[in-house]
C-alpha cells in the first residue's frame, strides 16, 4: 500500500524513538502505581480522567487544524499566506478557549464545590487549568510540526514530558508526590512549548480570518471524538462513582497499561494520518479503489494490533512480579487490550469519513455505541459485578460502533457490505467475545492460548506483510 510504503527511514526512526518515550511513560506509571498504592493512584486516575474531559474544551481546534493542514498542505507551502492564516487563527481560538477556562476555574474556586478528595479544591482546579491550557497550545504546535515532518523536535519534547515526572518520584511520597508529578508536568510543558516556539521561527499574529472554517470542521469532529472517547471515559467515571477508590486505582492501572501498549500503534497511525486523510479525501479516487484501500488498511491494522497485544500479554507476568498489589487487575487489562484492538480496527474507516466530511455518521455511530455501553455498565453495576465487567461493556460498545459504522458507511457510500465487513469478520469478532468471556470466568490461560492460535491462523499473511513493510522502510533513505 502506497500510504504505508511511503514511510521512510526518518519516519521509522521517529517511531522507534517514540518507544523511548513510551518506555518512560510506562516506567512512570509503574513507579507511581508502586509508590502511591491503589488508593492514591486512584486519585491520580481521577485527575487524569477530568483532564481528558477538559481536552474537549477547545472547540476541536486540534482536529480542525490537523485536517485543514493535511488536505491543504498538498496545494500550498506551510509558509503560504493561506496556511499561515489557518495556524494564526488556531492560536487565536486557543487563546479564547484558555480565557474561558480561566474564568470558569475562578468561578469554581469561588463557589463552595466539594471535590471530596484529600487534595484541596483550589489546588486541584489550578493544576487541571494549567495542564489543560498548556496541552491545548502544545497540540497546535504538534500538528504544525507533523506536517513539516520535524519529527525530531516533536520527539525531544515528548521525551522531556515523559521523563519529567520520573525525576521527582525518588524524592517524594504520598500526597506530596501527587503535587510533585503535576508540577513537573506543568514545567515540562512550559519548556516543551519554548522549544516549539523557537523552532517554529515565524511570527504569531492575532488572526480571525479562518476561525469560521476551523470551527465548522472542529466542532463536528470534536462532538465525534468526544462521543467516541466517551465510551472509555464513561467506564472510568462509572468505576469512580460505583466502586471504591482502591478499585478505581486498579482500573486506572489497567487503563494506563493497556493504553501504553496501544501507543505503539498510535505512533505509526499518528505519522500516516495526514497522508491518509489527504489520500482518502481525493475526489478522483474511484469506489473500487476506495474499497480496496479500506479493506487492505483495516486488515493490516488488525494484524499489527494483534502482534503488539500478544507480545504485551507475554510480559504481564513480569509486570505483576514487580507490582503484585495490582495482580487483581490482570483480567481487566486483558479485556481492555481486546477492546482496543476492536476500536482501533476502525482507523481506516473513520479516517475515510473524516476525509469526506461525514462527521454526522461518526457522531451517530458513536452515540449508539455509547448508549449500548452505558446500559450494560449500569446493569453490571446494579448487580455488583466486578470492574472487569465494566471493561467487557466497553468491548461490546466498541463492537457496536465498528459494525454499525461499517453498515452505515456502505449504505451511504455505495460500498459492497460483504466486502468491507470481511476485513473484520464476524468470526474474528466472535473469537474476541468468547475470549473475553473465558477470561471473565477465570480461565485466562485457556483464553490466551485460544486467542493466540486462532488469531495467528487467521491473520498470518497480514502479520508477515507487516514485518516485510518494516524491513522495507528501514532500507529506504
Amino acid at each position: 500500500m502506497e500510504i504505508l510504503s511511503g514511510l521512510g527511514k526518518k519516519e521509522v526512526i521517529f517511531t522507534f524513538g517514540r518507544y523511548v518515550t513510551y518506555f518512560f511513560q510506562i516506567l512512570k506509571g509503574f513507579l507511581l502505581a508502586k509508590v502511591l498504592g491503589p488508593e492514591l493512584f486512584g486519585i491520580f486516575g481521577i485527575f487524569i480522567l477530568i483532564q481528558q474531559y477538559l481536552v474537549y474544551s477547545n472547540f476541536g481546534i486540534q482536529y480542525a487544524l490537523n485536517i485543514k493542514l493535511s488536505v491543504d498542505h498538498v496545494k500550498h507551502s506551510i509558509l503560504s499566506n493561506n496556511l499561515r492564516a489557518i495556524i494564526d487563527s488556531a492560536f487565536t481560538l486557543t487563546t479564547v478557549s484558555s480565557i474561558i477556562l480561566i474564568v470558569t476555574s475562578l468561578l469554581l474556586i469561588y463557589m463552595n464545590v466539594d471535590v471530596n478528595i484529600v487534595v484541596p479544591k483550589s489546588h486541584f482546579i489550578i493544576g487541571l487549568l494549567l495542564v489543560t491550557i498548556l496541552f491545548h497550545i502544545q497540540e497546535v504546535f504538534l500538528n504544525i510540526f507533523r506536517i513539516q515532518k520535524k519529527f525530531y523536535v516533536i520527539l525531544t519534547t515528548e521525551i522531556l514530558i515523559a521523563f519529567s515526572a520520573i525525576i521527582v518520584i525518588p524524592f517524594f511520597s504520598g500526597i506530596e508526590l501527587l503535587y510533585a508529578v503535576v508540577i513537573s508536568w506543568i514545567l515540562s510543558l512550559f519548556v516543551s512549548l519554548s522549544i516549539f516556539r523557537v523552532n517554529y521561527g515565524n511570527k504569531l499574529s492575532w488572526n480571525t480570518n479562518m476561525i469560521k472554517p476551523l470551527l465548522s470542521i472542529g466542532i463536528p469532529f470534536l462532538l465525534y471524538n468526544f462521543s467516541f472517547n466517551l465510551i472509555s471515559m464513561t467506564s472510568r467515571s462509572f468505576v469512580a462513582y460505583f466502586f471504591s477508590i482502591s478499585e478505581m486505582g486498579l482500573f486506572a492501572f489497567s487503563v494506563s497499561l493497556s493504553t501504553a501498549v496501544m501507543l505503539v500503534f498510535n505512533s505509526i497511525s499518528w505519522i500516516i494520518y495526514p497522508r491518509l486523510i489527504s489520500r482518502l479525501s481525493d475526489v478522483k479516487l474511484g469506489k473500487i479503489e476506495q474499497e480496496k484501500l479500506l479493506i487492505d488498511l483495516t486488515k493490516k491494522t488488525i494484524s499489527f494490533l494483534l502482534i503488539v497485544t500478544l507480545l504485551a500479554i507475554l510480559f504481564l507476568p513480569l509486570i505483576f512480579f514487580i507490582l503484585p498489589e495490582y495482580y487483581d487487575s490482570i483480567d481487566t487489562i486483558l479485556v481492555l487490550l481486546i477492546n482496543y484492538i476492536v476500536i482501533n480496527s476502525s482507523f481506516a474507516l473513520t479516517s475515510y469519513l473524516v476525509g469526506r466530511n461525514l462527521y454526522k455518521v461518526l457522531i451517530r455511530c458513536s452515540l449508539y455505541s455509547l448508549l449500548v455501553s452505558c446500559l450494560l455498565m449500569l446493569l453490571f453495576a446494579y448487580y455488583n459485578l466486578s470492574i472487569v465487567w465494566i471493561a467487557f461493556a466497553n468491548l461490546i460498545g466498541s463492537l457496536t460502533f465498528v459494525n454499525y459504522l461499517t453498515f452505515i458507511t456502505c449504505k451511504r457510500q455505495g460500498f459492497i457490505y460483504t466486502n468491507l465487513a470481511n476485513s473484520f469478520t464476524y468470526l474474528t469478532q466472535g473469537i474476541f467475545i468468547v475470549t473475553a468471556l473465558v477470561i471473565l470466568y477465570n480461565f485466562r490461560v485457556i483464553g490466551f492460548i485460544f486467542f493466540a492460535i486462532t488469531m495467528v491462523s487467521i491473520y498470518w499473511r497480514e502479520m508477515r506483510d507487516n514485518f516485510k513493510l518494516v524491513r522495507f522502510s528501514m532500507n529506504k533513505r
